[in-house]
This record gives structure tokens, C-alpha cells and sequence, in this order.
């Protein structure tokens, strides 16, 4: 079981249009812009992108940590990419006197109106490069926007249920362990899974391959790689990838503990690709 977990450490997670994420396995250490998963449409959400009147990392560090302190307020928010659902929250920095700055914060919707204005005053940070520099700053800003938000909004959106399929490509009947692995966790996540064709969720999709790479330690080896899909109906909103190689052996005699440690590097990535396309209670 040590083997086996000592290897399952090499799994690569990718996580659909979202910045790095810490987990227990290695991200993949590849280019991310040149890997078309990593460009997936993030469904809805706050996007800030960089504050204006800063220089480069200041305004990145600045856009970095409101998103921060608006996930901390439950309301999904990244500095990267977006789609026609998001809402954009441009940030517009200016020096006072005193050592202090004026942020303007404009929160539009994908039409282009305006759902709130402000500026707030306050002490300029010291360095200023790094997220936790500028959190004071931007945990009022983010106050500010969660009194903005009316109640139907992001914040009080309602978490679908998710209707796992058996996965295609795993050897034997595996499938169904992955399956049922998947469920487990992704319920200790936080999220209902449900069977019921007649409830409103999320379909969750997976395929299992397995690619011949050279022999390690003289052992027949695969890349054993699982790809999961989640969509609404016929529209994919984020996909999550894993490989890395393992014996052939140990894939055909122990597919039930690698599917356990499989479905628990991916729920939490699945949760998050849930969390980012909340509904309006009905």
C-alpha cells in the first residue's frame, strides 16, 4: 500500500480556467498557457483583473488579493479568465496626499452596467507586491461588494447536485469502483450526488486510458491518465485531468485502491468547477 500511494503521488491535476490550487499531488510541471485544458470557460464569478494607475505586480497583487477576500465571502472570484456570465470588477488606484491612495472599484455585469461604484481611502501599503500587502485594503473592498450584491445574487446561489456516469476505458469493471470512489468523495466535499434522472444536476463524466511508456524498474509500465467532464446538459463548464505511470501490474491487481486515491485527488477539483456555476434559487 506505501508502493502504491509513494506512486499515486506523481498524479498531475488540471483544473478548467482557475488559479493554482494546493494539493496533495504535484501539478503538472508542463507550460500551462500552451495546454488548451487550462483555457476551459470559468461559468460566471467575479473577475478582477489587474488595478489600474499600479505598476504590473502591484496591481496584479492588488486584483489577487480581492479575489482572495471575495472567495472568503463565499463569492467565486479569480483574476484570470471569464466568460459571458462573469462579472468584471475593474480596480483604479490614485496617490493622495499623505502616503495614502484613493481605489475606485466599478462592478459591472456582462452587459456592460454598472452594479456598483465606490472609492475608499486608505493607507498606502508598504512594498505593495505581494497580495497579503494590500488584504487590508482589500477585504473593505470586498465588503463593500457583498453589500452590493443584491441576495439573489452569486453569493446566495444554490449548489446543484451532481449524476456521476460509470467511467469508460478503466480495466474490468472498474468503472463502477471509480464511480462509487468518486461519489464518496465528492460527498465528503460537500456535494450531493444524486441518481435521480429527473432532478436538476450536473453530469459528471469520466474516461480512463492507458498508454504503453517505457518499462521503470524493469516493470511493463502504462500512463495511466483519467479525464472527468463536467457539463449542464450539453454545455461543458470544466474538465479536470490526471496521469502518471504505473506498473501494469499494480494497475490490473490493485484498481480499487488506485481508484480510492484517483477520486480523491479529483473531488476537490470537480467541487470547485460545481462551486463556480451555482444557480438562483428557485
Amino acid at each position: 500500500m506505501k508502493r502504491l500511494l509513494a506512486l499515486l503521488l506523481g498524479f498531475a491535476v488540471l483544473l478548467a480556467a482557475c488559479g493554482p490550487i494546493p494539493r496533495p499531488f504535484r501539478l503538472d510541471e508542463k507550460d500551462a498557457t500552451s495546454n488548451p485544458l487550462l483555457r476551459l470557460p470559468d461559468h460566471g464569478g467575479i473577475v478582477v483583473p489587474p488595478a489600474a494607475g499600479l505598476p504590473d505586480a502591484q496591481g496584479r497583487a492588488l486584483a489577487d488579493a480581492v479575489a482572495e477576500a471575495l472567495r472568503a465571502n463565499d463569492i467565486p472570484a479569480n483574476t484570470r479568465l471569464g466568460n459571458r456570465q462573469s462579472l468584471i470588477l475593474d480596480l483604479f488606484v490614485a496617490d493622495k496626499p499623505g502616503a495614502s491612495v484613493a481605489v475606485e472599484t466599478h462592478l459591472v455585469d456582462p452587459d456592460g452596467k454598472v452594479l456598483s461604484d465606490g472609492t475608499l481611502n486608505d493607507a498606502r501599503p508598504r512594498g505593495g507586491e505581494e497580495p497579503a500587502d494590500w488584504m487590508g485594503i482589500a477585504k473593505r473592498v470586498a465588503s463593500a461588494i457583498v453589500q452590493a450584491i443584491k441576495p439573489e445574487s452569486l453569493a446566495q446561489r444554490e449548489l446543484l447536485p451532481v449524476r456521476i456516469a460509470v467511467p469508460e476505458g478503466a480495466p474490468g469493471q472498474g468503472g463502477l469502483a471509480l464511480m462509487q470512489a468518486l461519489a464518496y468523495h465528492l460527498e465528503r466535499a460537500g456535494v450531493k450526488v444524486t441518481e435521480d434522472k429527473r432532478v436538476a444536476a450536473l453530469d459528471v463524466t469520466g474516461q480512463v486510458t492507458q498508454t504503453p511508456v517505457p518499462p521503470v524498474q524493469g516493470q511493463e509500465t502504462r500512463r495511466l491518465a483519467v479525464v472527468w467532464r463536467v457539463a449542464n446538459g450539453a454545455e461543458e463548464l470544466g474538465r479536470v485531468d490526471m496521469a502518471n505511470p504505473l506498473p501494469l501490474r499494480m494497475i490490473e491487481r490493485q484498481w480499487a485502491e488506485i481508484s480510492f486515491q484517483i477520486a480523491a485527488a479529483s473531488a476537490e477539483a470537480i467541487r470547485e468547477i460545481v462551486e463556480r456555476n451555482r444557480v438562483a434559487p428557485k
